[in-house]
Parts: C-alpha cells; sequence; structure tokens
C-alpha cells in the first residue's frame, strides 16, 4: 500500500499540540449571488457545479478536540469573490485531492487494524470495538 504524504506539522499552541487544521468559509453565498448577477447560470437538480472562492483570512482560533489533551487550529476565510468554473479545468486538483483522501482513509484504517484487500476498496474485516 502505497504512504500518504506526510501531514505537515502544525504549531503548538498554548504548549498542546495541534493535531487538526479546519476552515470555515463566510460570505459565500453572497461572493456567488454578485457573480450570477453578471453571468446568470440555470442549474439543473444534481448537477455538479464546480465554484472557486477568493478569500481571506478573517480569524484564527483553536479549539480543543474531542479527547481534550490536544487542539484543532481553525481559520474562518471570508470570501470577497466567487465564480463558477468549468469541471475540466479543476479536474486535475481535486482528482488529486481524491487521491490523497483514499490514501489517508487507508492508512487510518490500516492503523486501527482494518486492512483493505489490494485493489478492491473492500475491508477484509470490520475493526473490534
Amino acid at each position: 500500500m502505497a504512504k500518504p504524504n506526510p501531514v505537515p506539522t502544525l504549531s503548538r499552541f498554548e504548549g498542546r499540540d495541534v493535531l487538526a487544521a479546519t476552515i470555515r468559509v463566510t460570505n459565500a453565498g453572497d461572493g456567488l449571488s454578485a457573480a450570477l448577477s453578471v453571468a446568470p447560470q440555470e442549474f439543473t437538480l444534481h448537477e455538479k457545479v464546480y465554484v472557486v472562492l477568493e478569500t481571506e483570512v478573517s480569524r484564527v482560533s483553536y479549539e480543543d478536540m474531542k479527547d481534550g489533551g490536544a487542539s484543532q487550529r481553525v481559520h474562518v476565510l471570508k470570501t470577497s469573490t466567487a465564480s463558477i468554473a468549468d469541471g475540466q479545468v479543476v479536474a486535475a486538483l481535486l482528482d488529486e485531492t481524491r487521491r490523497l483522501l483514499a490514501l489517508k482513509r487507508e492508512a487510518d484504517a490500516a492503523a486501527k487494524g482494518v486492512m483493505t484487500l489490494p485493489g478492491t476498496g473492500v475491508r477484509d474485516e470490520e475493526p473490534s470495538e
């Protein structure tokens, strides 16, 4: 099994390990509504729509993780501009993200003792509780 790229180390916060980073996006609807007022489009139910956002980090905070021994860094991104994108333009980026997420899921499962049968995506056993 191929190993995913190593996760970058996050800076400690107030003496605590920071094990995750998250993003919250604000004003995205406003940016898209403005973009659609310039170039109106219609979308159909279940259609995939690709959106590009230009944002600025408006806030950074730290929250306790469930285990209580570590924190996660929370970035709030305020959208200034948004646009509908051509799926072919962003396909390579999205494909790479999907590939890395699949590798991470496999690594996380393996760490719990759950192995995936090579080439199938099917787990050979469920984790014991």
